[in-house]
């Protein structure tokens, strides 16, 4: 081909860079230098054919063909559905169009040598490649107007290329791939049967292949099917392959479809055309469907032609959708076959197939084990931990692990559930199970923590057999010393105990102590047997509130009750029995408390502090008075709770004034010491709700000095570390009040690796987990505000986790309602600000039934109201996002009201932040905005309020700059 017919191919690419770029047919010269004609007297004889409209219908013996309706059209042809009158069966007839006739804006000018030996060719090519994925070809045959006709098998489907467009936006990766791979096998098998008969397509693409309603694969035009290598000489040949003059042995180049072209298609010589080009349109095929698009783009067909031409190649996994991950050994293959050298690409269709074989083997191995970890991480999520699911999946990701061992997903998870599967069996003190489940992790885990732990326990279990052993032989052998061992256990034992943070041995003196009181009889009891029951019930409340079980702790009060009743009935006024009988009543009143039930425990407060009064009536003392101030502190709490915020300020003034009386008198007198502090803090938080945030630092750090020189005596003691951590926290939360985040910030962080410690050492403990919420809660808080998103995710993250053990051990738990619905707000927030919609519809679903839970429960509780408030205005954000107006209104007006529940000093910045956030979705940025200008002066704007508010007022720009157009 001379470099000015190149230049005049390459001005006439087509403007659709998937259409095929067909070249005129070139046939050998005759002698006196003209073209020969592509009909000759081997060519087939002309069939009569009419439209169903035809004069000549009504004469079916003289017809070989009806034609019935247009099916399909192309640049050059046209296909037809026909009856083929003789064997009574339809047929498709692709013909071509008459010369001059138009298609998109251009005129046809075939030469009819040309025409005929592109059909000639194409019909002789297809109608000896017999293969089933090749669309067989009947007959060539020409209509009364003399124009050629290819007579074939009607398939009634879908071209590949329309289905591929359904469905790749439609379908996962996984299942995308195990659709159109087996497609692309067929296609590659008719391929290299093709080439087995010396034939090479030259212009495969998703277009050219037919899936029929049955599944029938067909690869169809062979125009520009080329012979190789030539056999004009070979007698072995068929008659077919070895015609001088068939196009077969003349292909003309460049030719194809830009956007699937090899580079050696664009050249002006089909001399280095080959097999190898068949391979590299199989690899085009096969990058297409892991991206969706050709492997050459281009804004035009010169564009594209010119990408084929230098072989430019982007990535697979560049050139997909964002997010969408693709198989490596897949693309691997696809960029083989797509090598600019051909010596580069598979050798052979056989090996192409082999390869795509093994990849679609792997694949399902993949998709296999990925279907397993995804079953597997959803049953964690969802099922109860127990021995029997954490086996199961474990043995499941064992399996997923044998079809994809490298799988990094599946050997995460199957490390967490060994993990998690060790630490329930040390929770249940199955110290074997434990040992063999923490030796399966994978060193660097958390395998030796958990070894240690297990060695710990065991350590631990021995010493407790052998004192309990003591103990039991001491009762069976010496009966008479029974009472004097019992008070040693509610005594000093006991204390020592609690001091040292043994909760579980607690738990079980709290048991053995049940057992034994239960099988003592009332009748022959005496008065110190009688007082050791009531310390045994108390010690076995405390314990049970402690670890979670509220039910069980309330039960063992009501027992000492009854108990001090009947004792009080034999010695009425006696100081020791209604002493221990307000202690009771205190203790059911803090369970009350924390379960919302602030009515209750305000009636039980008031009965202790009946009780507290006849004590210091019948025997005053500086016991009696020290245990009225305790009493008066737990009611203050309750009124605090409930904000009636000077009674609770007049109880603690009342509270300390007796215990500053009685640390001065008893200067050493420790737990005198340790009231004062417990009052001075609550009375700090009293202050801070009156919004006299400055008297409630001082009050608060005296409160946390107190605490401090308390540790410094004995820094072994737990009870008391968690009460210095808490002051800490209500520091913290004093200085974030105040807007001194940094000073906040400080404080939290000082205490978290305390909390974390105390909630894995005693993770059965909801008070000492929701001391990890709080602080992780509000940490975050101080990150998203200072706007340090990437941080506050994972504190966040881990405080979810907190929060839903909490609410999984006491369900009924206000604290722990608020607790985990705050957390999900937050989270709800941050995902708002990532963008992720679809994560934050998640976290405001689950915040939202937990938040009207606990505000149902517990009305008059500020954090209940606070997180209700929230969720509603989440809600409302979505339904703004989705243009719910209406849903919009109301659901404002729902967070309106349930924000006046917090409507106080303390909280006037959340309760500005609030009705700032519904202003704005409500569209009401007049009015939002001074709100947000004081929100900003004290750095109170979270990176979610700034969003919105930003997102407003762009829209309501917008409105205006409309309505100014309009």
């Amino acid at each position: 081909m001379s470099n000015q017919r190149f230049e005049e191919h390459s001005f006439d690419l087509p403007g659709d860079v998937e259409e095929t770029f067909r070249p005129a047919v070139s046939v050998p010269e005759s002698s006196d230098g003209e073209a020969e004609s592509a009909v000759d007297a081997e060519a087939p004889t002309v069939g009569r054919v009419v439209f169903e409209e035809d004069e000549f219908s009504s004469k079916p013996s003289s017809v070989d063909y009806i034609l019935q309706q247009r099916i399909a059209e192309g640049g050059f042809a046209e296909i037809w559905e026909a009856l083929q009158v003789p064997l009574g069966r339809v047929v498709a007839i692709k013909r071509l169009k008459v010369q001059g006739e138009k298609e998109g804006g251009r005129r046809i000018h075939l030469p009819s040598a040309h025409v005929h030996a592109m059909f000639r060719h194409e019909a002789i090519v297809a109608g000896h490649l017999e293969h089933p994925n090749i669309l067989p070809v009947y007959d060539l045959a020409y209509d009364e107007e003399g124009r050629p006709m290819l007579v074939m098998k009607r398939v009634r489907g879908q071209l590949w290329s329309d289905l591929l467009r359904e469905d790749f936006p439609h379908l996962s990766v996984e299942e995308f791939l195990g659709k159109h791979l087996p497609i692309l096998l067929s296609v590659a098998q008719a391929v290299a049967y093709a080439h087995s008969q010396g034939v090479v397509h030259r212009d495969l693409k998703p277009a050219q292949v037919m899936i029929g309603a049955f599944g029938e694969v067909l690869l169809m035009d062979w125009g520009l099917a080329m012979a190789y290598p030539r056999r004009t000489s070979d007698p072995q040949a068929p008659p077919w392959l070895r015609d001088p003059r068939s196009p077969l042995n003349h292909p003309t180049n460049p030719a194809g479809t830009p956007a699937y072209m090899a580079p050696e298609q664009t050249i002006a010589t089909p001399e280095k055309l080959g097999p190898w080009t068949d391979i590299y349109l199989l690899g085009a095929i096969l990058y297409r469907l892991l991206t969706g698009t050709a492997p050459h783009p281009g804004k035009n067909g010169d564009e594209t032609f010119e990408y084929a031409r230098q072989g430019l190649v982007i990535p697979p996994q560049e050139a997909a959708p964002k997010g969408r991950r693709l198989p490596s050994g897949l693309t691997a293959l696809a960029m083989r076959c797509l090598s600019y050298d051909p010596k580069d690409r598979p050798h052979s269709v056989g090996a192409f197939i082999e390869a795509l074989q093994g990849c679609m083997s792997g694949a399902k191995n993949r998709q296999q084990a990925m279907t397993l970890v995804e079953g597997v991480a959803e049953r964690l999520a969802t099922s109860p931990r127990d021995y029997a699911v954490l086996a199961e999946c474990i043995n499941t990701l064992d399996r997923a692990l044998q079809l994809y061992p490298d799988y990094q997903e599946a050997i995460e998870l199957r490390t967490k559930a060994l993990a998690a599967y060790a630490r329930l069996a040390l929770a249940n003190r199955d110290l074997k199970l434990a040992r063999v489940q923490a030796e399966r992790l994978p060193a660097g885990s958390e395998r030796e923590t958990l070894l240690a732990h297990v060695v710990e326990l065991e350590e631990m279990q021995r010493r407790q057999a052998e004192a309990l052993e003591r103990a039991n032989r001491l009762v069976r052998d010496e009966r008479d010393r029974a009472e004097q061992i019992i008070e040693f256990l509610l005594g000093h034992f006991h204390r020592s105990l609690r001091r040292v943070g043994r909760l579980e041995l607690l738990r079980q003196l709290a048991d053995e102590l049940n057992n034994y009181f239960s099988h003592v009889s009332v009748e022959v009891e005496t008065e110190q047997t009688r007082r050791n029951r009531m310390g045994a019930y108390q010690i076995i409340a405390q314990v049970f509130t402690e670890q979670g079980d509220k039910r069980l702790g309330l039960e063992m009060c009501q027992r000492a009750i009854a108990l001090a009743s009947h004792a009080l009935e034999l010695h009425p006024n006696d100081p020791y029995w209604m002493a221990r009988k307000a202690d009771c009543y205190d203790h059911i009143s803090t369970i009350e408390y924390y379960q919302g039930k602030y009515d209750e425990a305000r009636t039980h407060s008031e009965m202790a502090l009946e009780l507290r009064r006849r004590v210091l009536f019948v025997a005053f003392g500086d016991e009696a008075e020290a245990n009225f101030a305790r009493s008066l502190h737990k009611r203050g709490i309750i009124e605090w709770r409930c904000r009636n915020l000077d009674e609770a300020l007049q109880l603690h003034v009342e509270a300390e004034t007796i215990l500053r009386r009685l640390t001065l008198k008893h200067s050493n007198n420790e737990d005198y010491e340790s009231s004062l502090a417990a009052v001075l803090a609550t009375l700090g938080n009293v202050y801070r709700d009156r919004g006299e945030v400055d008297t409630a630092i001082v009050v608060t750090r005296e409160a946390l000095a107190l605490r401090e020189r308390l540790m410094e005596r004995d820094p072994a003691d737990i009870p008391r570390r968690d009460e210095l951590v808490w002051t800490r926290n209500n520091l913290a939360l004093m200085h974030l009040v105040k807007g001194e985040y940094e000073e906040a910030l400080q404080r939290f962080q000082e205490n978290l690796p305390i909390l974390r410690r105390r909630a894995h050492e005693d993770s059965s403990n909801v008070n000492a987990l929701g001391d990890l919420a709080f602080a992780l809660s509000l940490l975050g808080e101080i990150l998203f505000l200072l706007g340090k998103i990437v941080e506050a995710d994972p504190v966040l993250n881990e405080a979810l986790v907190v929060t839903r053990t909490m609410l999984r051990r006491a369900p009924e738990s206000v604290y722990a309602k608020i607790s985990f619905a705050r957390v999900a707000s937050q989270l709800a927030e941050l995902m708002a600000v990532y963008g992720s919609r679809e994560h934050m519809e998640r976290f405001t679903a689950e915040a939202v039934p937990v938040a009207k839970e606990a505000y149902e429960q517990a009305p008059s509780h500020p954090m209940a109201a606070k997180v209700f408030c929230r969720a509603k205005l989440l809600e409302a954000y979505l339904a703004l996002q989705q243009g719910q107006e209406d849903q919009v209104s109301a659901l404002c007006r729902v967070a309106a009201e349930s924000a006046e529940g917090f409507h106080l000093p303390s909280e006037e910045t959340d309760y500005l932040e609030a009705t700032a956030e519904r202003l704005l979705l409500e569209g009401r940025l007049t009015e939002a905005e001074p709100l947000l200008a004081e929100l900003e002066k004290r750095r109170w704007v979270t990176p979610f309020l700034r969003k919105l508010a930003n997102s407003r007022s762009a829209e309501s720009t917008r409105s205006e700059n409309d309505a100014m157009r309009n």
